[in-house]
């Protein structure tokens, strides 16, 4: 069966090639308009994604400024005290020599303390200054320290030998060497950042306007900053692996040096006098303090500054991603004035074809939605 088409409705169709494209006005705007509204959504969606991102990034930025004020503050902490050390008492640089001598006098030290005990118990049998109560107190005491003898002597050989173990050791030489000298471990020069990253760096530690920091980041791609910030990360870890042995070297000679000086401890302050308070003991001890509040303060100066750095870098990705979060942003509003121009040539066509005007309003709307369409392209590329 053949179709015939009506005479009125082969009036209305358009007679050319040009005609019959401005027929389909309408469909293609609604196409157009739709695809611009995905692109505009899709683009906040990113927007957003990404300042939610350059939140965790300030997360992160905001712990390592945290760590450097902390450490900043126990550096200043352990200069204070070593300054308050120092004016006060005499503090002698701590010798390896030092503490062997002291060590191999440990049970003669020990020796002696319990020999004063003895005289004092004796003293106290024929003194008549203090009542029967005190007297029996104090005998008590000083006769309960003589009875731990036999165990403070095993303690004082086992301090002697474990304390000249730890200064033979290569451990114990290296840390009596940072504590001797002030310094802390080197873990060589740190890799150069990319030259960009560099200056956009110093523009932020001197406090550049945003309008100047801008330029310097955009260039700047994910990839150069992320190796960057895995860089100053990897410093940090290797500056604490390589200060993690000579922390527990010096933590075990200072419960070294205090299980000394406990061997030595008298039972009371009476049997002490001036020769347990001026001993070697008590010397090398304070001497000792005095070196680990210098390597301290240095070695919390240097994980302080370490942690700027990191910090620093985070800096640079949260304006990264605050920029890339308002250029997609701007994008977005773009193509959202690119679907309102699609849509205004749908409404067009509409009208046209109620009106029976096509030929002169569907070219208007096709005008529009060409225009929305170059306008999508550009945005896209471009901003």
């Amino acid at each position: 069966m053949k179709v015939q088409i009506p005479d009125q409705l082969k009036a209305e169709m358009p007679p050319t090639q040009w005609g019959k494209i401005l027929g389909a006005t309408p469909v293609v705007m609604a196409v157009v308009a739709t695809l611009l509204a995905g692109l505009s959504s899709s683009e906040m969606t990113r927007a957003q994604y990404i300042r939610s991102l350059a939140a965790q990034q300030q997360s992160k930025a905001g712990d390592q400024w945290s760590f450097f004020q902390a450490k900043r503050l126990r550096g200043a902490l352990q200069r204070n005290s070593l300054d308050l050390l120092q004016s006060t008492v005499e503090v002698r640089p701590l010798e390896a020599g030092a503490l062997k001598a002291a060590a191999g006098r440990l049970p003669v030290r020990l020796s002696e303390t319990e020999a004063r005990v003895k005289e004092s118990l004796e003293r106290m049998a024929s003194a008549e200054t203090n009542t029967p109560e005190v007297r029996a107190s104090a005998k008590e005491t000083l006769e309960r320290y003589l009875r731990g003898s036999a165990e403070r002597q095993s303690e004082a050989a086992k301090v002697k030998t474990e304390l000249l173990e730890w200064l033979d050791s290569a451990a114990g030489q290296q840390a009596l060497l940072m504590l001797q000298t002030g310094q802390v471990p080197s873990i060589g020069a740190a890799a150069t950042p990319d030259p960009k990253v560099k200056t956009a760096l110093e523009a932020v530690e001197n406090l550049k306007p945003e309008s100047e920091i801008a330029p310097l980041i955009a260039p700047l791609s994910e990839k150069v900053l992320d190796e960057a910030v895995r860089a100053a990360l990897d410093q940090a870890q290797a500056f604490d692996g390589a200060t993690r042995p000579v922390n527990q070297a010096i933590e075990r000679l200072e419960e070294l040096l205090a299980r000394q000086t406990a061997c030595l401890q008298p039972p009371t302050g009476e049997v002490a006098g001036d020769a347990f308070r001026s001993g070697d003991a008590r010397l090398i001890s304070r001497d000792f303090g005095a070196a680990r509040l210098r390597y301290a303060a240095m070695r919390y100066e240097v994980e302080a500054r370490l942690n700027q750095a990191v910090a620093n870098l985070y800096e640079l990705k949260v304006r990264q991603s605050n920029l890339s979060a308002e250029r997609h942003q701007s994008r977005s509003q773009r193509f959202f004035f690119g679907m309102l121009a699609a849509q205004l040539g749908v409404i067009i066509a509409t009208l046209a074809m109620a009106a029976r005007q096509r030929n002169l309003l569907w070219s208007l709307a096709a005008g529009a939605g060409l225009l929305a369409i170059v306008f999508a392209v550009y945005v896209y590329l471009y901003v």
